[in-house]
């Protein structure tokens, strides 16, 4: 858990003071309902009750995602149900509470208050497990954007770029758990190999399997595209053990940034 700077609770209203010079007690006033007070955001995970720039830059993220709520720094209602929507997205326990993995798994790689950038953290990892290994590369073309942090955010996985727009294959033997469209991937396919081990092939101009299908290593998944959240044609390769993602390079056969 990672300690965070407190964000104060919102003051309380002060009593009104009673009229001064009138001859017959202060006429009375309607009942108003009390403010709830604020809990102070002191630590990872966030969730209902809390409020701050902490919760206003999850809320961003959540409105980039297309969740329709308000960016104003309260963890209400309306926040619970955008977050345990995306957890169902991203198949994490539906709590509507907002821990690390959640945050760096909608790409927020930090949260920032006062002018100070926290991290988030969670494991994300450069070394693979030495039993994962991809048979080929995926596709043709040079990697254009490494695994990591990229403009703020992690970037899981690495993208191979080709103006051709060639092929894309499945770089290890297994069966298609995912073939459809998915909110910044675009048209993206996940295949299943086994122990918890998945790759991720996504902004597919389009998909040549279906949900179920086993695949042999080779086997084409669809075509380099431009779909989702991309500025070029490319394809953006994950390589994931148990949810966590690597960095897909380490499992890649030597053969130089081109297959």
């Amino acid at each position: 858990m990672v300690p965070l700077p407190s964000v104060s609770p919102v003051a309380q209203a002060s009593p009104v003071p009673a009229p001064e010079g009138d001859a017959g007690p202060a006429p009375a006033l309607a009942p108003t309902a009390a403010k709830p007070t604020a809990r102070k955001v002191t630590s990872l995970p966030l969730k209902v009750g809390m409020r701050g720039p902490l919760v206003r830059d999850m809320q961003r993220e959540l409105r980039r995602r297309g969740r329709a709520i308000a960016v104003d720094g309260q963890y209400g209602s309306g926040t619970v149900r955008a977050v345990r929507a995306l957890q169902k997205r991203f198949r994490m326990p539906a709590t509507g509470t907002a821990d690390a993995r959640f945050l760096r798994r909608l790409g927020l790689q930090s949260l920032s208050v006062a002018g100070v950038s926290i991290p988030v953290q969670v494991t994300v990892s450069d070394v693979l497990p030495s039993w994962v290994r991809m048979d080929i590369w995926p596709t043709s073309g040079q990697v254009t954007s490494p695994f990591g942090v990229r403009w703020g955010r992690m970037h899981e996985g690495i993208d191979i770029a080709s103006n051709a727009g060639p092929p894309v294959v499945a770089a290890l033997a297994g069966t298609v758990s995912f073939a459809g469209w998915e909110s910044g991937y675009g048209n993206l396919v996940k295949i299943n190999h086994g122990n918890g081990l998945e790759t991720r092939y996504g902004h597919l101009a389009s998909i040549a399997v279906a949900k179920g299908q086993p695949v042999a290593t080779g086997t084409q998944v669809g075509v380099m595209g431009s779909t989702g959240h991309s500025t070029g044609t490319h394809l953006h390769f994950e390589v994931r053990v148990g949810g966590t993602p690597f960095n897909p390079l380490g499992a890649l056969p030597a053969r130089g940034l081109s297959r």
